[in-house]
């Protein structure tokens, strides 16, 4: 049983005044590490990036809220999932995040 087997990856970038500010990683890891229970994989049913947009929302819904307390100059968060090879980013702003989504494709 490996503990430390990271099942998702989501990469967040914040911009402030139009330029790269920062980079988050957080990890979704295969075991709990407190109670070593199995993680369920919220974004394992998504098929389609509809599916990825709701699931973010509802399930990293504080991270993003946390990133926008912590600064009220970041402009938006660009958001990736490693999720079936959707090379896109998912852009949010702080003023209504849930209706300001836009996609835009990652040419790396």
């Amino acid at each position: 049983m490996d503990k430390n087997k990271i099942l998702r990856k989501i990469t967040i970038l914040i911009f402030k005044d139009k330029k790269h500010d920062s980079t988050h990683e957080l990890s979704i890891y295969k075991y709990n590490k407190v109670n070593g229970k199995l993680n369920i994989d919220p974004f394992a049913s998504c098929k389609n990036l509809k599916d990825v947009r709701d699931i973010f929302l509802t399930d990293q819904k504080n991270v993003l809220l946390d990133i926008f307390k912590e600064s009220e100059e970041y402009d938006f968060v660009l958001a990736k999932i490693n999720k079936r090879n959707l090379g896109v980013y998912q852009q949010f702003f702080p003023q209504d995040f849930t209706a300001s989504l836009r996609f835009i494709k990652d040419e790396l």
